[in-house]
């Protein structure tokens, strides 16, 4: 799927999927220290297919590798790959990266 064009509607779906974004962190994060697997894997999944539908892949991929390991209930590679989503919200985030 091609992305968006960049206009106004993108920059405001960009947005509210990185503000939402954030705060799923925050709750994947918390899911993963208690064990919840099935909970960061539906959060994962809404990012992965979000975030690529707006062009920005390397979230995306980032949020799929979550998914698969979370599906695995990998704790270690869980929290290793939820520093990497939090990395790639934030260059998603970064003023001019869009």
């Amino acid at each position: 799927m091609s992305p968006l064009p960049g206009g106004p509607l993108e920059r405001g779906l960009r947005e509210k999927l990185l503000v939402r974004t954030r705060d799923d962190v925050r709750t994947m994060r918390s899911a993963a220290k208690a064990r919840e697997f099935p909970v960061v894997v539906r959060l994962a999944h809404r990012l992965a297919g979000a975030a690529g539908a707006l062009g920005l892949d390397s979230l995306s991929e980032a949020a799929q590798a979550l998914q698969r390991d979370g599906e695995r209930g990998d704790a270690p590679r869980v929290r290793a790959r939820l520093e990497a989503v939090a990395m790639e919200l934030e260059r998603a985030a970064a003023p001019g990266a869009h």
